[in-house]
């Protein structure tokens, strides 16, 4: 077994207000297995047999941090900003007020799906399903946001404000070779954990903001306006990434102290691709057979930094992975275009 421990320096501080920390845990085992390789006519003793582990084994694939530490980054972000500015944005309402009076007008097209068998055209739920995820439901969410702000307002206060998020990874594919003196055999790795990430801030809420109510950068305003801006979000998330810059700008001034935590968790195992004989790659080329090798990973890293000032969001990363929501409207959205019928969601 092979295990180590890194850290940053240990900063004695006044034990009320966080420090800038780091620490790595790393810990392989090696599980023995047996070898036989077969060397060619007249070359070396024929066959050479033997059990344990190899000298000179490499040590497993250790899955990077990566994507998914920018992903729940952003997404704690993004939670915490929620808290502190809230997710009414009547200014997109307003500018899409057209198509809020065309969608009240329709109202009788929403309940609509049933045709003469009793069920509605696969059209008609589409239509009815994007009717109320992207028209209907913001309208509510919208009516809800306005009577919350209302109740909401207060005098100016210091607030603690914290925003989490965890994203899953996970991996399988080809882990590092096992090597001995000549041969190596290929192993597959598999590799589960999550990244996760929590900011904490202390910032002065004023009483009354008019950011609370409305986006504040007609850049916001524009892709929010673009149709089918909502679905590159799925896999890019630009309208996010947008709001989080202005609500930094915007409370920047307003920003007392605060720190970004990260911690991310892997468990791995890797394995023998496969038992049957391989053939190395040296000269004069050699048949083995490996059997029973793995390793098994356990990682951890955490990292910790304080905030000197309000929090901007990192580079937005693809995201391929869709909720159920999100593949009901892709669905819905590609059944209208089989139909012959593109319907313009705002964003």
């Amino acid at each position: 077994m092979k295990s180590s421990v890194t850290s940053g320096p240990v900063i004695h501080g006044n034990f009320k207000d966080p420090n800038s920390w780091s620490y790595t845990t790393y810990r392989v085992r090696w599980n023995p297995g047996t070898f036989d390789s077969r060397y060619p006519p007249g070359w070396g003793s024929g066959q050479d047999y033997w059990s344990g582990w190899p000298a000179g084994q490499n040590d497993p694939y250790v899955l990077p941090w990566g994507d998914a530490r920018t992903i729940a980054y952003n997404s704690a972000l993004s939670r915490l900003n929620e808290k502190v500015r809230g997710g009414l944005d009547l200014g997109v309402t307003l500018a899409e007020l057209g198509q809020t009076r065309r969608m009240l007008g329709g109202l009788r097209n929403v309940f609509n799906f049933a045709n003469a068998s009793g069920f509605g055209t696969g059209r008609d739920l589409a239509n009815g399903w994007l009717a109320w995820q992207y028209g209907w439901r913001q309208l509510q969410q919208d009516i809800f946001g306005i009577l919350n702000e209302s109740l909401n307002i207060s005098f100016a206060t210091i607030k603690k404000v914290t925003g989490s998020a965890s994203v899953p990874v996970t991996y399988k594919g080809a882990g590092a070779p096992i090597y001995t003196t000549y041969n190596h055999a290929p192993s597959v790795n598999n590799t589960k954990g999550k990244a996760a990430c929590r900011i904490v801030i202390e910032l002065e809420l004023p009483g009354f903001s008019l950011a609370r109510w409305t986006s504040l950068n007609p850049v916001s305003l524009a892709w929010e306006l673009i149709p089918y801006s909502f679905v590159v979000d799925w896999f890019y998330n630009v309208g996010n990434f947008l709001r989080n810059a202005e609500t930094a700008f915007i409370y920047s001034s307003r920003f007392k102290s605060g720190y970004v935590s990260e911690l991310y968790c892997i468990d791995g195992n890797e394995f023998l691709a496969s038992s049957a004989p391989f053939v190395s790659s040296t000269n004069p080329l050699i048949i083995s057979t490996a059997l029973g090798f793995s390793r098994t990973l356990r990682y951890r890293s955490f990292a910790r930094s304080v905030l000197t000032t309000y929090p901007l969001p990192r580079k937005p990363v693809l995201q391929a992975k869709l909720g159920s929501e999100q593949l009901l409207s892709a669905a819905a959205l590609l059944s209208q275009m089989i139909g012959g019928r593109f319907a313009r969601p705002g964003g």
